[in-house]
């Protein structure tokens, strides 16, 4: 009979295997709308790019730090802040952002090797 604790435990890898695997797509989606919210002027177009960063951001700070990427949940949740003060006061969080979004990069490149860990 197989151990409960080996499947939990394999389960988990796998579950932390996918994350990381989507890792790179939701890296991708971040990309491209951070660079949608940096391009545009004042707007609908900039609102929605930061409601998407936003989620994105929410995202990865929960799932990060539930697979035990605790640094990327973190980095995440830096830039969520920053994206709810710029929505809550326009104008006002925009080099926070900058910084927030680097930070982030710098921090999902070293943990997409984390997977096979």
């Amino acid at each position: 009979m197989t151990d409960v604790g080996d499947d939990l435990a394999a389960e988990l890898q796998a579950l932390k295997q996918e994350f990381a695997d989507k890792l790179v797509e939701r890296l991708d989606r971040l990309t491209e709308t951070v660079g949608v919210f940096m391009a545009a002027g004042d707007g609908t177009e900039r609102a929605d790019a930061l409601g998407d960063m936003e989620e994105i951001c929410h995202q990865l700070a929960g799932s990060g730090a539930l697979f035990g990427f605790a640094e990327l949940g973190d980095a995440a949740q830096v830039l969520e802040d920053a994206c709810i003060t710029e929505r809550k006061t326009p104008g006002t969080a925009g080099a926070d952002i900058r910084a927030g979004w680097d930070n982030l990069k710098t921090v999902a490149a070293a943990t997409e090797g984390l997977a096979g860990d």
